[in-house]
């Protein structure tokens, strides 16, 4: 991906803010602060960055503009697919998918992501798609009274049918390519424009098991998406 560029002038309207969460949540992508990026007339209206030589890139907010950075980055084909390793001191689990199951049943299971979180399981799901290796992310298991850190593991189906498997804290999806379009589909959509239907679920075998499994996703709120508020 080119370099994003943000001009130095525009940080009255905020968007050095958008430059350091960038920076935190992306760090293999290459981001400049420029003293001025000669779109004079954009810069006094809006916050906005610069994608390479040519690509103008505008929010009506910092919010707006965070959300159109984070899925063009996750859209990207060059894209790298190492893994963020985490700060000292800085709690990282707004960036880490977060799962549970239901108390009462546990046959109900909900996967809650926020926009950061979002993009980097697209990123592994189009991974996925593309060499049908297996794609590992960190998260964490949320319990009744407590969360423990965990892993999620994704694989294609080997069959048509999508299927789960659990071991204490490890999380395996085998999904199949309708699957695996459909929820990337689904979720550049909330990074765009912030929405994430309720209304999708998912049916999963469970692995040696006659039993199905209903997957919902949910949104958890960002600290990103407080950036204005």
């Amino acid at each position: 991906m080119e370099t994003i560029k943000y001009c130095s002038k525009n940080d009255k309207l905020g968007t050095k803010q958008v430059y350091q969460d960038i920076k935190e949540q992306f760090p293999e992508i290459d981001q400049q602060r420029k003293g001025c990026l000669s779109e004079c007339k954009t810069c006094r209206r809006q916050p906005f960055a610069k994608i390479g030589k040519k690509q103008l890139v505008c929010g009506d907010s910092l919010e707006h503009l965070y959300k159109q950075l984070t899925a063009i980055i996750s859209q990207s084909a060059s894209y790298p697919t190492a893994e963020k390793k985490p700060k000292s001191g800085k709690s990282t689990d707004s960036a880490l998918i977060h799962y549970t199951f239901n108390s009462q049943d546990k046959n109900e299971l909900t996967i809650s992501l926020d926009m950061n979180s979002a993009a980097k399981l697209v990123k592994k799901l189009k991974a996925l798609q593309q060499s049908s290796e297996l794609r590992k992310m960190k998260a964490i298991r949320s319990k009744k009274t407590s969360s423990v850190k965990a892993k999620l593991i994704l694989a294609m189906a080997e069959g048509n049918k999508d299927q789960l498997k659990r071991k204490k804290n490890t999380l395996k999806l085998h999904l199949t390519a309708h699957t695996l379009q459909e929820l990337q589909a689904i979720l550049i959509r909330y990074i765009q424009k912030g929405e994430l239907s309720t209304s999708h679920s998912y049916t999963l075998q469970q692995s040696g098991s006659s039993e199905e499994v209903q997957l919902h996703l949910v949104a958890l709120k960002s600290i990103q998406q407080a950036i204005t508020g």
